[in-house]
C-alpha cells in the first residue's frame, strides 16, 4: 500500500456543489488516502463519519457535482482559499494536519521545524494550563509564558 496521503481538491467550479462524498472517500481510501481537504462542498456526512474518514471542507451541500465539476490532474500544486491569506498553495508532499477546529497545510520543507515549534509551544501551554488550574493570577501566567 502507498504512503498515506490526503486528497486535496480545489473549488474549480462556479457552482456551490458537493465536490466530495461517500463514493469519493471510498475510492480515495482504497488508494491510500487518510482524509481529504476540499476547498468547496462535501456531502454524505453521516457516511463519512461512519467510515472514520476525515474530510475538511468549506461547506456541506446535498447537490452532487456530477456534470458540474471535472477532475483534471493529480500530484500537482493545488491552490485553495486561505484563512490568513487569500490563497494557499498545497504541493505534493506537504503535510496536512486536521482536527476538530480545522486544517492547516505545512510545506514539506518546514515539517520538522514546525513540529519542533509546536512541541515547544505545547510545553509552555501545558505549564500555563497547570498554573491557571492552580488559581495563579492570569496576568502573571501570561507574563510567565506569553500564552493565554
Amino acid at each position: 500500500m502507498p504512503n498515506p496521503c490526503v486528497e486535496v481538491r480545489d473549488r474549480g467550479t462556479p457552482f456551490n456543489v458537493a465536490l466530495f462524498g461517500e463514493l469519493s472517500a471510498t475510492t480515495s481510501k482504497a488508494h491510500g488516502a487518510a482524509g481529504a481537504l476540499i476547498d468547496g462542498g462535501t456531502r454524505d456526512s453521516g457516511h463519512l463519519i461512519a467510515m472514520n474518514f476525515p474530510v475538511f471542507a468549506r461547506y456541506r451541500c446535498p447537490v452532487e457535482a456530477f456534470g458540474r465539476y471535472t477532475w483534471l490532474d493529480c500530484q500537482v500544486p493545488v491552490r485553495i482559499s486561505g484563512e490568513l491569506s487569500e490563497t494557499v498553495t498545497v504541493n505534493p508532499g506537504d503535510f496536512i494536519f486536521g482536527e476538530a477546529d480545522g486544517a492547516i497545510v505545512i510545506p514539506k520543507d518546514l515539517i520538522l521545524t514546525v513540529l519542533e515549534e509546536c512541541e515547544r509551544i505545547k510545553g509552555l501551554e501545558d505549564q500555563a494550563r497547570h498554573d491557571f488550574a492552580r488559581g495563579d493570577d492570569p496576568l502573571e501566567v501570561f507574563q510567565r509564558y506569553n500564552r493565554f
